[in-house]
Protein backbone atom coordinates (compact mmCIF):
# COMPACT_ATOMS: atom_id res chain seq x y z
CA UNK A 1 0.00 0.00 0.00
CA UNK A 2 1.24 3.46 -0.91
CA UNK A 3 1.09 6.29 1.61
CA UNK A 4 1.15 9.82 0.22
CA UNK A 5 3.23 12.65 1.69
CA UNK A 6 3.80 16.29 0.77
CA UNK A 7 7.32 17.11 -0.34
CA UNK A 8 8.74 20.62 -0.27
CA UNK A 9 10.59 20.73 -3.57
CA UNK A 10 14.17 21.84 -4.02
CA UNK A 11 14.90 24.79 -6.35
CA UNK A 12 14.64 23.74 -9.99
CA UNK A 13 12.53 20.65 -9.27
CA UNK A 14 9.66 21.84 -11.47
CA UNK A 15 11.86 22.61 -14.46
CA UNK A 16 11.51 20.41 -17.49
CA UNK A 17 13.21 17.04 -17.10
CA UNK A 18 16.39 16.45 -19.09
CA UNK A 19 16.76 13.31 -21.20
CA UNK A 20 18.66 10.47 -19.58
CA UNK A 21 20.90 8.10 -21.54
CA UNK A 22 18.47 5.26 -20.74
CA UNK A 23 15.20 7.16 -21.18
CA UNK A 24 13.88 10.27 -22.88
CA UNK A 25 11.88 12.68 -20.75
CA UNK A 26 8.15 12.70 -21.49
CA UNK A 27 6.53 15.86 -22.79
CA UNK A 28 5.76 18.18 -19.84
CA UNK A 29 7.58 15.95 -17.32
CA UNK A 30 9.43 17.76 -14.55
CA UNK A 31 12.79 16.93 -12.97
CA UNK A 32 10.92 15.99 -9.76
CA UNK A 33 8.62 13.51 -11.54
CA UNK A 34 11.49 11.90 -13.44
CA UNK A 35 13.68 11.49 -10.35
CA UNK A 36 10.82 10.02 -8.30
CA UNK A 37 10.17 7.44 -11.04
CA UNK A 38 13.88 6.57 -11.23
CA UNK A 39 14.07 6.08 -7.46
CA UNK A 40 10.94 3.89 -7.34
CA UNK A 41 8.56 6.40 -5.76
CA UNK A 42 5.20 7.53 -7.04
CA UNK A 43 4.99 11.24 -7.76
CA UNK A 44 2.08 13.55 -8.38
CA UNK A 45 2.55 17.21 -9.19
CA UNK A 46 -0.91 18.77 -9.69
CA UNK A 47 -0.91 21.21 -12.58
CA UNK A 48 -3.17 23.89 -13.95
CA UNK A 49 -3.19 25.11 -17.52
CA UNK A 50 -3.47 28.73 -18.66
CA UNK A 51 -3.73 30.41 -22.02
CA UNK A 52 -0.88 32.78 -22.79
CA UNK A 53 -0.70 35.07 -25.83
CA UNK A 54 2.71 34.94 -27.50
CA UNK A 55 4.16 38.46 -27.47
CA UNK A 56 5.31 38.37 -31.11
CA UNK A 57 3.00 36.03 -33.00
CA UNK A 58 -0.10 36.83 -30.84
CA UNK A 59 -0.89 33.12 -31.01
CA UNK A 60 -2.72 31.60 -28.02
CA UNK A 61 -0.52 29.01 -26.30
CA UNK A 62 -1.54 26.68 -23.47
CA UNK A 63 1.06 26.34 -20.70
CA UNK A 64 1.03 24.12 -17.59
CA UNK A 65 2.02 25.45 -14.14
CA UNK A 66 2.25 23.73 -10.73
CA UNK A 67 -0.99 24.08 -8.75
CA UNK A 68 0.91 24.23 -5.44
CA UNK A 69 4.10 26.15 -6.14
CA UNK A 70 7.06 24.51 -4.42
CA UNK A 71 5.21 21.36 -3.30
CA UNK A 72 4.41 17.94 -4.71
CA UNK A 73 3.00 14.62 -3.54
CA UNK A 74 5.21 11.56 -3.06
CA UNK A 75 3.91 8.02 -2.71
CA UNK A 76 6.06 5.93 -0.38
CA UNK A 77 5.50 2.17 -0.16
CA UNK A 78 7.38 1.36 3.05
CA UNK A 79 9.22 3.11 5.88
CA UNK A 80 12.61 1.70 4.87
CA UNK A 81 12.49 3.96 1.76
CA UNK A 82 12.82 7.23 3.74
CA UNK A 83 16.63 7.48 3.45
CA UNK A 84 16.37 7.11 -0.35
CA UNK A 85 13.71 9.84 -0.51
CA UNK A 86 15.73 12.23 1.64
CA UNK A 87 18.73 11.70 -0.67
CA UNK A 88 16.78 12.85 -3.75
CA UNK A 89 18.06 16.10 -5.25
CA UNK A 90 14.60 17.45 -6.13
CA UNK A 91 13.16 16.98 -2.62
CA UNK A 92 14.08 19.61 -0.03
CA UNK A 93 12.10 18.09 2.84
CA UNK A 94 8.88 16.26 3.67
CA UNK A 95 6.18 18.04 5.66
CA UNK A 96 6.18 16.63 9.18
CA UNK A 97 4.09 16.79 12.32
CA UNK A 98 5.88 16.31 15.67
CA UNK A 99 8.98 15.08 13.84
CA UNK A 100 7.13 12.39 11.87
CA UNK A 101 6.28 12.69 8.16
CA UNK A 102 2.62 13.68 7.82
CA UNK A 103 0.60 11.28 5.66
CA UNK A 104 -2.03 12.80 3.38
CA UNK A 105 -5.36 10.97 2.98
CA UNK A 106 -5.21 8.96 -0.26
CA UNK A 107 -8.68 10.30 -1.13
CA UNK A 108 -7.23 13.82 -1.35
CA UNK A 109 -4.75 12.76 -4.03
CA UNK A 110 -7.49 10.83 -5.87
CA UNK A 111 -9.81 13.86 -5.74
CA UNK A 112 -7.07 16.20 -6.98
CA UNK A 113 -6.31 13.86 -9.89
CA UNK A 114 -10.02 13.68 -10.80
CA UNK A 115 -10.40 17.48 -10.60
CA UNK A 116 -7.33 17.97 -12.80
CA UNK A 117 -8.70 15.48 -15.35
CA UNK A 118 -12.01 17.40 -15.36
CA UNK A 119 -10.08 20.67 -16.05
CA UNK A 120 -11.38 22.24 -12.81
CA UNK A 121 -8.16 24.20 -12.17
CA UNK A 122 -7.59 25.28 -15.78
CA UNK A 123 -8.17 28.71 -17.27
CA UNK A 124 -8.40 27.71 -20.93
CA UNK A 125 -11.15 27.99 -23.51
CA UNK A 126 -11.55 24.20 -23.48
CA UNK A 127 -12.03 24.23 -19.68
CA UNK A 128 -14.50 27.13 -19.77
CA UNK A 129 -16.56 25.32 -22.43
CA UNK A 130 -16.51 22.11 -20.37
CA UNK A 131 -17.65 24.02 -17.25
CA UNK A 132 -20.36 25.75 -19.34
CA UNK A 133 -18.92 29.21 -18.64
CA UNK A 134 -18.38 29.81 -22.34
CA UNK A 135 -19.88 28.40 -25.51
CA UNK A 136 -18.23 27.18 -28.69
CA UNK A 137 -19.75 30.10 -30.59
CA UNK A 138 -20.68 33.69 -29.77
CA UNK A 139 -24.36 32.68 -29.79
CA UNK A 140 -23.80 29.79 -27.36
CA UNK A 141 -21.84 32.04 -24.99
CA UNK A 142 -24.63 34.62 -25.09
CA UNK A 143 -27.27 31.92 -24.44
CA UNK A 144 -25.30 30.71 -21.40
CA UNK A 145 -24.95 34.21 -19.94
CA UNK A 146 -28.49 35.37 -20.71
CA UNK A 147 -30.88 32.60 -19.70
CA UNK A 148 -34.65 33.07 -20.23
CA UNK A 149 -36.24 34.92 -17.31
CA UNK A 150 -33.08 36.88 -16.40
CA UNK A 151 -33.71 40.54 -15.54
CA UNK A 152 -31.58 42.86 -17.69
CA UNK A 153 -31.13 46.57 -18.29
CA UNK A 154 -30.09 48.20 -21.56
CA UNK A 155 -27.09 50.49 -21.07
CA UNK A 156 -26.76 51.85 -24.62
CA UNK A 157 -28.75 52.24 -27.80
CA UNK A 158 -32.34 53.37 -28.31
CA UNK A 159 -33.54 51.39 -25.26
CA UNK A 160 -30.91 52.71 -22.82
CA UNK A 161 -32.26 52.82 -19.28
CA UNK A 162 -35.13 50.41 -19.97
CA UNK A 163 -35.37 47.05 -18.19
CA UNK A 164 -36.94 43.74 -19.08
CA UNK A 165 -36.77 39.96 -18.95
CA UNK A 166 -34.80 37.78 -21.36
CA UNK A 167 -37.03 35.66 -23.59
CA UNK A 168 -34.41 33.95 -25.78
CA UNK A 169 -31.26 34.39 -27.83
CA UNK A 170 -31.78 34.66 -31.57
CA UNK A 171 -29.84 32.80 -34.24
CA UNK A 172 -27.84 35.98 -34.88
CA UNK A 173 -26.75 36.17 -31.23
CA UNK A 174 -29.08 39.03 -30.33
CA UNK A 175 -30.93 38.88 -27.00
CA UNK A 176 -34.72 38.97 -27.28
CA UNK A 177 -36.18 40.84 -24.31
CA UNK A 178 -39.72 41.51 -23.16
CA UNK A 179 -39.13 45.14 -22.28
CA UNK A 180 -41.31 47.50 -20.26
CA UNK A 181 -41.69 50.55 -22.54
CA UNK A 182 -44.38 53.19 -23.06
CA UNK A 183 -46.66 51.71 -20.40
CA UNK A 184 -46.67 48.18 -21.87
CA UNK A 185 -44.43 45.22 -22.63
CA UNK A 186 -42.92 44.82 -26.07
CA UNK A 187 -40.46 42.21 -27.44
CA UNK A 188 -37.23 43.83 -28.64
CA UNK A 189 -33.89 42.47 -29.84
CA UNK A 190 -30.78 44.02 -28.34
CA UNK A 191 -27.07 43.29 -28.97
CA UNK A 192 -25.46 41.59 -25.96
CA UNK A 193 -22.86 44.38 -25.70
CA UNK A 194 -25.61 46.84 -24.76
CA UNK A 195 -26.94 44.78 -21.85
CA UNK A 196 -26.22 44.32 -18.18
CA UNK A 197 -27.77 41.72 -15.90
CA UNK A 198 -29.82 43.38 -13.16
CA UNK A 199 -28.53 42.99 -9.60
Amino acid sequence: MTNWYIARLAPGATRGAKNRPWREAKDGETAFELEMEEEGFRAYLPKLRREIIHHRTKKVLVRAFPLFVGYGFVGVGSDDRWPALRACETVGSVLSLNGRPWAVPADLVTDLRAAEAELIFDDTREARIKRKQEGRTHRETTALRYQPGLDVTALRGPFAGFSGKVVSVTGRGMVKILMQIFGGKAPVEVPVEWLEAAE
